[in-house]
């Protein structure tokens, strides 16, 4: 049976959860343990309209425990993580990787929420645990409007009532 609750004021407060790494995600620096290496085959994103495949990482925890959401590599990430550990994505099964949260230019010209790679090898021992937890609604709304995917917040006095 379908469980119905109050929806939040500001509906963007209902954005979907990614399926992949985002910034909100992170806190600080965050050293995982890559497990796998994949082919994300996305019908769409919200700039390009075709469809593209897109490397995606998938993580452990130092103690095994596999992490459900992947990260999506396009080329700065993908490069940060060839100058650490090669060419070979093979050879990086097992090791660790340095990912956080950052600010970068979207392909629209905003400045959004992103994840970043550190390029270089990471100086700090992988999570014992870590688990996602909830989604920074304002910081995925950001990076939304910057893909172009929600339309650029209205300026204070654009919301006139009186017309509806």
């Amino acid at each position: 049976m379908t469980r119905f609750s109050d929806a939040p004021d500001d509906a963007t407060k209902m954005l979907p959860e990614s399926e992949f790494i985002g910034a909100w995600d992170l806190s600080g620096d965050t050293t995982l343990v890559i497990r796998d290496v994949k082919f994300a085959h996305l019908d769409r994103n919200a700039v390009v309209t075709k469809p593209q495949t897109k490397c995606c990482v998938f993580f452990a925890t130092a103690k095994g425990r596999p992490l459900d959401k992947g990260l999506l590599c396009g080329a700065t990430n993908l490069k940060s993580i060839i100058l650490v550990y090669g060419k070979k994505w093979k050879g990086w099964i097992g090791k660790p990787l340095t990912i956080f949260a950052t600010e970068c230019k979207s392909q629209g010209g905003q400045t959004v929420p992103c994840v970043r790679v550190r390029p270089a090898k990471p100086t700090s021992a992988p999570a014992q645990d870590f688990s996602f937890g909830p989604m920074d609604q304002d910081m995925r709304r950001a990076q939304m409007v910057g893909a172009g995917e929600l339309p650029a917040p209205r300026e204070p006095g654009d919301d006139d009532d009186s017309q509806t």
